[in-house]
């Protein structure tokens, strides 16, 4: 029987005789005729037989509509797909009976390598009032277990780096990926301890991974190296015929040390003047326990009794040379001969708000956005991100009625500290201005921020001129002019150009002159000291009946309701958000099975849900909750780079420093929790032993959803259900009512879908997983996660902000794929030699045209409607490192296709004891096309008087498909 499907078995007594005679339909494990659970369910007998990433994540995407969802875990790697349009973050995943969603910001919380794995069930939709918290999928795992016999593996798979083939494909913005080599060893045994009582399972599986990189601009190579400890084990115990009772417990500690490389939508760029500001260690995963009690206390009456512990890290440590030093960032800085020109300090003192005098003289130069000075890493987190839980889920079986209800318990902890490096430096004050607080001037760390004003030189009555739109940076070029200080070249002085400026005055600068002639000037120096200490929770308590009533032999009518109720405290242990509303909170489940074949060999199924997203990721109880958890000063000092010797100028926040708190942030009067609905209809049919076609429809929307939003562009914020009216006293209404405003309007996300299925079991040879799928996804909000912005802060995006931030959102979303193709199989030679093999195909994802918004900033609007942007052709070019791009033209990133094979030989050495040699080829026909696309269409120049300028690569490639690879691999059984 497949894990978590039902199996129909016909018991004939008679009367007068203790002989039972069991009829088994033959076909009750192919068709589930008593769910309308849509998805796919794949056994160890399947997965080890197809060429693909040895751990689960790597198999979620079998399911029809799970896609890309443009999340990926710290070496790089795809995980938490998108299921019918859902984004990542929305899924729940579940281990051994235990939930591994990242509590603080949804997703995958726990990884595992497949030899520890029994068998996976990918939940698409249409699930029963028994499974919850997902707005998503649902990722079931169970690991294997011992039996009467021992059994076990032993075995070893590489990947070395000369079975990678060259990356051909690079990215102007963020390193490029280089390459890689890979290897893991292993082996599992499970047995009995106590024949037919007592049995063990238990494995180990390190996994070693060296991941290559080129950095921007200057294409040096970096590296990191990636360390995963694999371990699980279990113990079965059965109690009694009708008891049986499961402990187990998996590991997944990951460390990356080296170059720190994943962000969000292209990886870390490296430019700076130090490597070391780019490499630390960060340390992820971790350790679960759980137990199981099955109990058929009667044929009548079933339970199952679970309890289980989630551990999670997320740390990131600098390395030692870096820690006590502050991160330096220069808002712009000029490169010039493949190295980036230094900073001119001239000791002459220029504005109040600016203090000395310091430029950089880039003429023949192009100008450069956010580079590191120094080795000073930046904000650093440690956090711990766990769960505690407990259920019941029960069964009683009378009549023709299974009646399920059972109640869940959890309590999801997020603890977080976040700082940066540096050192505890107090600045003088000796100009008396007034702190905020009295130790506002004193910090213990520091970020800070050179800002520049960007001039270029003109002959202007044949003489060299500096020529600047920013009056400030006239005043503080013209002291340093007076002073001698210029370039002796600059023999006609500083002038003001543009529209700042009196009538008559030269043009302002043009964006050839701001980037191709450049001439920067120090504005400011900003410091910020930020730390965050927070310990948060939410308590969920979730409860569900469900009613499968067999109307008739071949039709049954599944009815549920199901209640998840939560409650998020922030770090005062006080309550923030409550949402425990039982009409609100409720969510039907209905379904409907006819078996038109009467034999378990077809069935035809409708289904309506509602599905609320439980938890809300604790990053909202951290940001949003208020209590004495943050840290935030912020002040301008009088020289470059800000050290110790520094001192203050006015003014940050009107204060020569001030210290920004936490306050709580409002909740709109009877916030509704965020809520989606579904309507699927199905087929599937049996037409011989093993094989099953399918097809299926299925609608989804967002009913509600929950944002932060604002009325006085970003001052302060409250948090509410965009859309949401009511009799005056929510949000929305008090946004609609003043014209100054304006209403927000509903999110919405609309997924459109027809699935076509074929899988056969694997018999007379050959077994298969097939899918093609034909979907839309229309709307103005993605989800969890934002792949516009790259932007992760589940429920206080930046989408909902603003009203004025709304613009041409609608239409064509992220996760938008017509056409998905899937096709993983594998076939036995007469010879024993297995050849498998997998083919996906899929359309690209929507292109856009981001500009910045006035208060917001860059990538935060739409010059189109969402997703009807044309890629354009990127005429920029760096010599012996191209950047290409398959769909110029189109309103889509290119289409992509991947074919990998599998060949697997046994050779066997004994009774029950056999070796394997294993080889697969990833990307055979080597295709290296886009992944993900430079959307950034113009840029916020950052210079007083100059409008934003184009991004000259707007359309490039960003991340794209990883080369063709070997893997190879050997196993031993017993």
């Amino acid at each position: 029987m497949n894990l978590g499907r039902s199996t129909a078995v016909e018991i004939m007594l008679e009367v007068g005789s203790t002989s039972i005679e069991v009829v088994v339909n033959a076909n009750a494990t192919t068709i589930d005729v008593a769910t309308t659970t849509a998805g796919s369910n794949v056994s160890t007998d399947q997965f080890s037989y197809f060429p693909t990433a040895r751990n689960v994540q790597g198999l979620y995407t079998i399911a029809p509509s799970a896609t890309r969802s443009g999340l990926r875990d710290a070496s790089g790697r795809d995980r938490d797909p998108s299921i019918a349009g859902s984004s990542g973050p929305e899924n729940n995943y579940i281990l051994d009976g235990v939930s591994t969603a990242d509590p603080a910001f949804g997703g995958g919380g726990a990884n595992l390598p497949f030899e520890f794995v029994q068998e996976v069930e990918i939940k698409t939709g249409a699930y029963g009032a028994e499974y919850g918290k997902s707005t998503g999928g649902i990722f079931n795992v169970i690991t294997k277990s011992g039996g009467n016999e021992i059994h076990g593996d032993v075995f070893g798979y590489f990947t070395p780096g000369g079975a990678v083939r060259p990356v051909k494909n690079f990215p102007f913005t963020g390193s490029a990926a280089n390459g890689f080599s890979e290897k893991d060893i292993g082996g599992d045994i499970g047995g009995p301890i106590v024949k037919d009582k007592l049995w063990f399972f238990g494995a180990v599986n390190p996994q070693w991974r060296t991941n290559n990189y080129l950095t921007q601009a200057f294409f040096v190579p970096v590296k990191n190296d990636v360390t995963i400890p694999f371990y699980a084990g279990k113990v079965t115990w059965g109690i009694s015929p009708k008891h049986t009772l499961t402990v187990s417990t998996y590991s997944d500690f990951t460390k990356i040390d080296g170059f720190l490389a994943t962000a969000a939508l292209n990886n870390v760029s490296g430019f700076g003047s130090d490597p070391k500001a780019f490499q630390g260690t960060q340390e992820t995963g971790g350790h679960n326990y759980s137990f199981r009690l099955n109990s058929a206390f009667s044929p009548h009456f079933l339970a199952e009794i679970y309890g289980g512990l989630h551990f999670q890290r997320n740390n990131t440590t600098p390395l030692s040379t870096s820690l006590s030093m502050p991160l330096i960032s220069d808002s712009f800085s000029v490169l010039k001969s493949n190295a980036v020109l230094p900073v001119t300090s001239t000791g002459v003192q220029g504005a109040a708000a600016t203090g000395f005098v310091d430029f950089v003289d880039g003429r023949g130069g192009s100008l450069q956005r956010a580079y590191l000075r120094g080795p000073g890493f930046g904000l650093y987190p440690r956090s711990d991100r766990n769960r505690y839980e407990f259920a019941a889920h029960l069964q009683s079986i009378f009549s023709k009625h299974g009646l399920k209800y059972g109640f869940e318990w959890s309590r999801n902890i997020y603890n977080v500290i976040s700082t940066s490096s540096g050192g505890a430096i107090t600045y003088a004050n000796p100009k008396n201005l007034v702190l905020a607080t009295p130790d506002s001037n004193q910090t213990i760390n520091q970020r800070i921020t050179n800002n520049f004003s960007v001039c270029s030189v003109r002959v202007i009555n044949n003489a060299n001129t500096v020529v600047c739109p920013s009056s400030s940076a006239v005043f503080n070029l013209k002291a340093a002019y007076n002073a001698g200080k210029l370039p002796a070249d600059i023999t006609g002085g500083v002038v003001q150009v543009g529209s700042g400026c009196a009538p008559g005055c030269p043009p302002g600068l043009t964006q050839a002159e701001a980037f191709g002639n450049p001439f920067i000037v120090r504005s400011s120096t900003r410091v910020r000291d930020f730390e965050l200490h927070a310990n948060t929770y939410t308590q969920v308590w979730s409860g569900y009946v469900q009613d499968d009533w067999k109307i008739l032999k071949n039709l049954q009518l599944n009815v549920g309701l199901r209640w998840d109720f939560q409650s998020g405290y922030n770090t005062d242990g006080q309550p923030y958000i409550k949402l425990n509303q039982f009409w609100h909170d409720m969510q039907p489940r209905l379904g409907l099975i006819w078996d038109f074949t009467g034999k378990g060999k077809g069935k035809f199924s409708v289904s309506y849900g509602r599905f609320i997203e439980t938890p809300i990721p604790l990053d909202v109880n951290v940001r949003a909750g208020g209590g004495a958890s943050q840290t935030d000063k912020n002040m301008n000092v009088n020289t470059l780079n800000a050290p110790a010797s520094a001192s203050l100028v006015c003014c940050a926040n009107g204060f020569g420093a001030a210290n920004l708190g936490a306050e709580a942030t409002p909740i709109d009067p009877g916030l509704r929790p965020q809520t989606l609905e579904e309507y699927s209809a199905g087929f599937e049919f049996s037409p011989r032993q093993s094989l099953v076609l399918g097809v299926r429809g299925v609608y989804r929307n967002y009913v509600n959803i929950i944002e932060d939003g604002s009325f006085d562009d970003g001052n302060t914020y409250f948090l509410f259900n965009p859309g949401r009216r009511s009799h005056g006293e929510t949000t929305e209404d008090k946004a609609c009512a003043d014209p100054t405003i304006g209403c927000f309007g509903p999110a919405r996300r609309y997924y459109r879908g027809i699935e076509f299925t074929a899988t056969k079991r694997f018999s007379h040879r050959f077994q298969l997983i097939s899918s093609y799928t034909y979907s839309s996804l229309i709307g103005n909000y993605e989800g969890l996660f934002r792949n516009d912005n790259g932007q992760s802060d589940p429920n206080i995006t930046s989408l909902f902000d603003l009203v004025s931030l709304l613009k041409n959102t609608y239409g064509n979303l992220p996760n938008n794929r017509p056409h998905q193709f899937k096709f993983n199989g594998s076939y036995e030679t007469p010879f024993k030699l297995m050849v498998s093999g997998n083919f996906y195909f899929q359309s690209g994802s929507p292109f856009n045209q981001l500009i910045p918004h006035a208060v917001y900033g860059n990538n935060e609007g739409f010059a189109l409607p969402r997703g009807t942007a044309v890629v354009p052709l990127v005429t920029a070019s760096q010599p012996g490192f191209p950047n290409v791009v398959d769909s110029v033209g189109a309103q889509r990133t290119p289409t992509t296709f991947n074919l990998d094979l599998g060949f697997y030989y046994p050779i066997p050495v004994g009774e029950k004891r056999e070796f394997r040699l294993s080889a697969d080829w990833f990307n055979v026909t080597n295709a290296q096309r886009a992944l993900t696309l430079d959307q950034t269409s113009l840029i916020n120049s950052g210079v007083a008087g100059v409008p934003p300028v184009t991004n000259p690569f707007w359309g490039s490639a960003l991340l794209v498909q990883p080369p063709s690879q070997w893997r190879f691999g050997v196993k031993f059984r017993f």
